[in-house]
């Protein structure tokens, strides 16, 4: 995968603004692409945008804000579904899991789709997920939150400005995408980790809880998920990482992404440093798509423990998102499990 792509949600999306257009023709009755109806019209997405405060209720105060702009990649893949309001296969049929790729860039982007699509008479309703799998089933995608690659998403809906219905006298969509994964961030504080306790060699990091994933079967259609599995292991492979000396700032030890399932659980930490395995459980929680929850834990008095700070929760976007640290060139990546040392 580019850099440029990996990177762009890596860090997270503040604000994504896309265009997309289409040429004239549409996904026929019969399941085939053909000549477009008299009653047609080009659809055109003009805008894509990930919403910051779509569940801010839900975190109350502890919340951070951000805005700006950033844009998506020339040559970005997105899928495209279109049905019928009524639910029945008149019209859109063909317009399953269809292919946009982005020519341009910021302001000035638009998106294509061979061939082209068109809205009738009948009314439609539109979902769009990234990053684009030509095999993939929208209404059941496999995601695998251990690849450390976001998953955007929008359910089906009109997306017409004032909600008008999608069809050929509406066929202008400004799309709103979500984040379907949320991020976990390990800061470590040492207070007192000196060489008198030992080297400060990071050796095995165990992260488990009910309240998410690595992997699941997400409805990119609805924003539902089933099917929920494994949890996140990371284990020294080639060299070994010192966590941050005594008495300096603290800093991260680990980054990955989550697919959160809804549950209210605790989070258990087993951290192993220098062959000594610490075990650090934090109250329960419930993660919510698009956040990033980091974690800071605390060394002193020759035990591991949560820091008052607890954790800090944030929307998704550029300043909350750091880069992957140079730790992740060390990890093994079990694409079957999560990360192990296998």
């Amino acid at each position: 995968m580019a850099n440029s792509i990996h990177r762009s949600v890596l860090l997270g999306c503040r604000l994504l603004l896309l265009g997309l257009t289409a040429a004239l023709t549409a996904c026929g009755s019969d399941g085939t692409e053909g000549a477009a109806p008299a009653a047609s019209a080009v659809l055109e997405v003009r805008s894509l945008t990930v919403p910051l405060a779509d569940e801010a209720a839900a975190k109350g105060s502890r919340v951070s804000y951000a805005t700006g702009d950033t844009y998506l990649p020339e040559g970005t893949e997105i899928g495209v579904t279109l049905k019928n309001e009524q639910q029945t296969e008149h019209d859109y049929a063909a317009c399953f899991n269809l292919l946009f790729t982005a020519a341009g860039s910021a302001t000035s982007q638009t998106w294509s789709h061979s061939g082209g699509v068109a809205v009738t008479d009948e009314t439609a309703q539109l979902s769009a997920y990234w990053p684009y799998d030509k095999d993939a089933d929208p209404y059941a995608l496999t995601v695998d939150a251990a690849k450390g690659v976001d998953c955007l998403y929008a359910p089906f809906g009109y997306w017409t400005s004032g909600n008008d219905p999608l069809n050929y006298l509406h066929p202008v969509v400004h799309l709103s995408m979500s984040h379907a994964l949320s991020v976990i961030i390990i800061n470590f504080k040492n207070n007192a980790y000196t060489s008198s306790v030992g080297a400060g060699k990071l050796d095995h990091i165990l992260v488990s809880s009910n309240a998410y994933a690595t992997h699941a079967t997400l409805n990119t259609t609805a924003g539902t998920y089933s099917a929920f599995t494994g949890q996140h292991e990371v284990e020294l492979e080639a060299e070994q990482v010192t966590i941050p000396q005594a008495g300096t700032a603290e800093a991260a030890i680990d980054t990955f992404m989550i697919v959160p399932t809804g549950k209210s659980a605790a989070m258990t930490f087993k951290i192993t440093l220098d062959g000594k395995v610490y075990t650090v459980t934090t109250p329960a929680t419930v993660f919510q798509k698009g956040y990033v929850y980091t974690y800071h834990l605390r060394y002193d008095d020759r035990e591991l423990k949560l820091d008052d700070n607890g954790v800090t929760i944030a929307q998704w976007n550029y300043a909350t998102m750091p880069p992957i640290p140079d730790m992740w060139n060390h990890w093994h990546v079990d694409p079957h499990g999560g990360y192990n040392g296998h």
